[in-house]
């Protein structure tokens, strides 16, 4: 039996080509020193526009300084023009006041100095309306004003009424925070009752409640006369969807407000309305001066003579005011 023939594989003719084993990477974008440099580039660019801009609002910071220190002495002198013709007016009040009182004299200082001293707001305002005094002292507005402010921004600015009453109730809410935080309560229930009424500060009451339960107070709200206008109508709906209780009555017993550690907020128009009447009869001499008499330390009232009391007056007013 004849062997089989078996076809040994041999390499191509020449042998086979190298092996590439060596790592042979694409070159892409620029090297690692370009963006180096590149940065290094970026990074002054960026000081320098720093710099300059420092320099510019350091210019910009002594031209507003510069403004202020050339409007400053206007300033002060219209405030003293003001201070001034406000004095005077005092002064004739008080002569006309003061006409049948024998010895008075109008005017008389009450420091022992004759350097001037500058009159206290109580001083200027004593003889005029209390609006203004509030104005002066806690930036209170007064009817007018509050009345000529949201027609601006009812019409100029175009505020809706909603927009503006929720401004409103988020105010007085933020205000209660302030004067009566979460921390100096003294129950675990910080409750707070609500008074509102049939117009548009009960529906700054309603939304201030709204904001008080979202500070986590709880508020309950007395609405005894409840408005018909759609508005309000939301108001309350979102209260009562809010689980913010209604009180059907107002609790008589101060005593029990007091213990339940309730604070009792009154939704009030943005002015102190003062009538006429009563503004007058305060300001007459029959009205302060029992009270400014009463006011006075006991050693002032029981003075041995005209000139011990105007010594001690003086000294009292001195030490009271200064």
């Amino acid at each position: 039996m004849a062997a089989s023939k078996v076809k040994q594989d041999m390499p191509p003719p020449g042998g086979y080509g190298p092996i590439d084993y060596k790592r042979n990477l694409p070159k892409r974008g620029l090297s690692g020193y370009s963006m180096f440099g590149i940065g290094i580039g970026f990074l002054v660019f960026g000081y320098w526009r720093l710099f300059k801009w420092n320099r510019e609002r350091r210019r910009l910071q002594i031209e507003e300084l510069e403004a202020r220190v050339a409007l400053l002495p206007l300033l002060q002198a219209e405030h003293d023009r003001r201070t001034l013709r406000m004095l005077r007016e005092n002064l004739e009040e008080e002569a006309q006041i003061m006409k049948d009182v024998p010895g008075w004299k109008v005017g008389e200082k009450v420091f022992h100095t004759d350097r001037w001293v500058t009159p206290l707001s109580d001083e200027l305002y004593n003889l005029r309306p209390q609006e203004e005094l509030l104005h002066k002292k806690f930036g209170f507005q007064c009817k007018a004003e509050a009345s000529a402010i949201e027609t601006e921004l009812l019409k100029d600015y175009r505020f809706g009424e909603q927009q503006l009453i929720e401004i409103w109730g988020h105010a007085c809410a933020l205000a209660i925070t302030k004067a009566f935080p979460l921390s100096s309560l003294s129950k675990k229930q910080p409750t707070v009752l609500v008074v509102c009424g049939p117009g548009e500060n009960g529906s700054v009451g309603l939304v201030c409640a709204r904001h008080l339960r979202i500070f986590e107070y709880e508020p309950t709200i007395f609405y005894p006369k409840r408005s018909q206008q759609s508005l309000y109508q939301d108001f309350t709906v979102q209260c009562e969807k809010m689980d913010i209780p209604f009180l059907s009555y107002l609790p008589t017993e101060l005593q029990l407000i007091q213990n339940s550690a309730a604070r009792l907020f009154k939704t009030l128009t943005l002015t102190y309305r003062c009538s006429p009447l009563s503004f007058l009869q305060s300001r007459s001499f029959s009205s302060l001066a029992p009270k400014w008499w009463n006011d006075l330390p006991t050693e002032v009232k029981t003075a041995e003579s005209l000139t011990s009391f105007q010594h001690l007056l003086k000294t009292h007013l001195f030490r009271q005011y200064l």
